[in-house]
């Protein structure tokens, strides 16, 4: 055990990273992510590599939410977002988790700068077309020049996705879509945190998909809830010209250092042609 350690360390140490990363991380950062996914995160910072950090924070909103009375929903794996609970959802996504994913980085060596799609107006979206949702809205643009000019700097963009709408008001934006937004505007891979080991079919990991194997999967009702605004951040992304796009578990302290040394690990979405010459378990063989 002590010796496969070592060998993913002198792996992440020596390999070959992308130019741009985007990393969606989990709900609640803080509470979720090991310190280990930091460290690895670090490395590719020091490395050069252009690295965009999304967050969510869905726990920490249900925990301001009840303690004020109200009541968590969500549809299709969409927070319900009225025009009473926006203003909430900016101050916890925006203002303390994001603040804390900024303090813990520097504590790994990374000057970060939090901002969310509202700033420069990064992200501009339009109102979901499902009413229930409320002030929810889909990314419609990009605007990478806030990215470029941190990067510029010397900083990585920590990312709350509350982003400005056509009218100029505040909407609460999926994390998992605003990565894929962003992703697809790079043509960069993305790494997609969640609270489970990948897309599971049966109990079993598919650990290679290609897009038309996840169309058949949401088809077949395997894809719900969570997952599926993840799978189609995944899609987007490629759509953009991002050469993969991973999802697997951010709770997994080894999760991300064993992807960036180039192991299996989770689920890994490919275009075709590209998926058919690579060397992991394809959709259906698990792991």
């Amino acid at each position: 055990m002590v010796f496969v350690q070592e060998r993913k360390e002198q792996a992440l140490k020596d390999g070959v990273f992308p130019s741009t990363l985007v990393v969606k991380l989990g709900g609640s950062a803080l509470a979720e992510v090991p310190d280990s996914w930091f460290a690895a995160l670090a490395r590719l910072a020091r490395a050069g590599v252009r690295l965009v950090l999304v967050h969510g924070g869905g726990k920490a909103i249900d925990t301001w939410l009840e303690a004020l009375g109200g009541t968590p929903k969500s549809i299709g794996g969409l927070r319900v977002t009225d025009e009473s609970t926006i203003p909430l959802v900016e101050m916890v996504l925006s203002g303390l988790v994001n603040k804390e994913l900024v303090r813990h980085l520097a504590r790994f060596g990374i000057s970060a700068v939090g901002l969310s799609g509202a700033d420069g107006e990064l992200l501009k979206v339009r109102r979901h077309p499902n009413p229930s949702l409320g002030r929810v809205g889909h990314v419609v643009r990009v605007s990478l020049a806030p990215l470029e000019a941190l990067w510029a700097a010397g900083f990585v963009p920590v990312l709350s996705p509350v982003s400005v709408g056509e009218d100029g008001e505040a909407y609460n934006v999926n994390a998992d879509e605003a990565a894929g937004a962003i992703a697809e505007a790079l043509g960069a891979p993305v790494v997609l945190a969640t609270d489970v080991p990948g897309i599971l079919a049966g109990g079993r990991l598919l650990s290679e998909l290609t897009p038309e194997d996840v169309r058949a999967l949401g088809a077949s009702g395997v894809l719900k809830g969570g997952m599926l605004p993840k799978v189609e951040a995944a899609l987007r992304a490629l759509a953009g010209g991002a050469p993969w796009a991973v999802i697997l578990s951010g709770r997994d302290p080894d999760a991300l250092t064993a992807l960036l040394a180039g192991e299996a690990v989770g689920t890994r979405i490919l275009p075709e042609a590209v998926c058919s010459e690579s060397p992991y378990p394809k959709a259906g063989e698990g792991r």
